[in-house]
């Protein structure tokens, strides 16, 4: 039963987060049903079921055919992933819940920096505090690594950030102190690499097919997110296999 309220849980979260984003981004009321936003028509259950609502209408708002973007599908396909691999490796529900809250945080902060490049103190505190709880009440209370992993990586940040606010944000450095005290200074250096990879890829990719430039900014939560999810989900995958 823990099992699937956990799969059932992060299926919700994938389909909630962006769309919670979206209302506060654009200043809408999050109370009241869910609406489309091009044409106002109230949506039925039947059009908030995750995955298959989306695939039932092919893609589209059955009401005025306005294209629904891929991204939600494939968030909510991105959530029950991860909530199978902690359903299946984390050894307390209460443990899979903080976990799940942790993924739900990086979803929303990396949704809010991709599409205005401004992320949420108020989301940053959230992500602390749900860390800080399950560091608690599950970590390995290896505190000399934790604190070295929250400088690690994060004064660098906040030092290129002063002298080149263009280059970066304070949030950037702020994330990985915050995260960096989580994972401890080995893991926060393995999840920096594959974020500051990732971003790389994404960035070479995009020069190839001439989609930015040198001088383009880039949201680099969304791949340090990615880098700390994977770090994450690594050690429950391992403790899957063993």
């Amino acid at each position: 039963m823990q099992t699937l309220i956990l799969l059932i849980l992060s299926i919700c979260l994938g389909s909630f987060i962006p769309c919670f984003a979206e209302r506060r981004q654009k200043s809408i009321s999050q109370k009241g049903r869910s609406y489309c936003m091009n044409c106002g028509h109230v949506l039925s259950p039947k059009d908030l079921i995750p995955i298959f609502s989306y695939l039932h209408c092919h893609g589209r708002c059955r009401y005025c055919g306005t294209v629904i973007p891929i991204m939600l599908p494939v968030v909510e396909c991105l959530s029950m992933i991860v909530g199978i691999i902690l359903a299946l490796s984390t050894h307390t529900f209460f443990h899979g819940i903080l976990l799940l809250f942790c993924f739900a945080c990086l979803l929303l902060l990396s949704i809010d920096d991709w599409q205005t490049q401004h992320i949420h103190d108020s989301d940053l505190l959230l992500l602390a505090c749900v860390l800080i709880i399950d560091t608690f009440f599950f970590g390995s209370h290896q505190w000399l690594s934790q604190l070295i992993g929250a400088c690690l990586v994060s004064l660098p940040l906040l030092v290129i950030s002063h002298f080149w606010p263009n280059a970066l944000g304070n949030g950037d450095g702020l994330f990985m102190a915050i995260t960096g005290f989580y994972l401890g200074y080995s893991d926060i250096t393995t999840a920096f690499l594959i974020g500051t990879l990732s971003a790389l890829c994404y960035a070479l990719v995009l020069l190839i097919r001439n989609k930015a430039s040198v001088k383009t900014a880039l949201p680099l939560i969304p791949f340090l997110s990615t880098g700390v999810l994977i770090t994450i989900l690594a050690e429950n995958i391992f403790f899957i296999i063993n």
